[in-house]
């Protein structure tokens, strides 16, 4: 698939900052009809009550398969997965990785938050 960030002016409601489609429907539009996953960066400002309306937002649209929530105070991660019930799997430990099954994909959570604040290199 192909990352795709949802640009500024598009970034409410439910419109993720970033979503990944498949190959197919990687063509030249803002966003895709059926993403396969959504991430979403958290800011202090983002309550419990936008989390949970998002993440039913997301598991309403039936092409989505994972909804990651990434937290920009701390170094903290949440993944959704559908198959598994929409049950989150927190990630907080900078040695740990979250695996995206439906895109054959691990990321390291030391990716995640390389190059900003949070970065123990820094």
């Amino acid at each position: 698939g192909h990352t795709v960030p949802a640009p500024p002016e598009m970034r409410s409601a439910t419109i993720p900052d970033v979503v990944v489609v498949r190959d197919n429907d990687a063509e030249d539009r803002p966003f895709s009809p059926r993403p396969i996953a959504a991430v979403e960066v958290m800011s202090r400002s983002n309550t419990q009550r936008d989390r949970h309306w998002r993440l039913s937002a997301y598991a309403a649209a039936p092409s989505i398969e994972h909804y990651l929530i990434v937290e920009q105070a701390r170094r903290r991660t949440a993944l959704y997965i559908r198959s598994q019930g929409w049950r989150p799997v927190e990630t907080r430990d900078l040695g740990a990785a979250i695996d995206l099954p439906a895109l054959g994909v691990t990321i390291p959570l030391a990716t995640i938050y390389r190059w900003t604040r949070l970065d123990p290199r820094r």
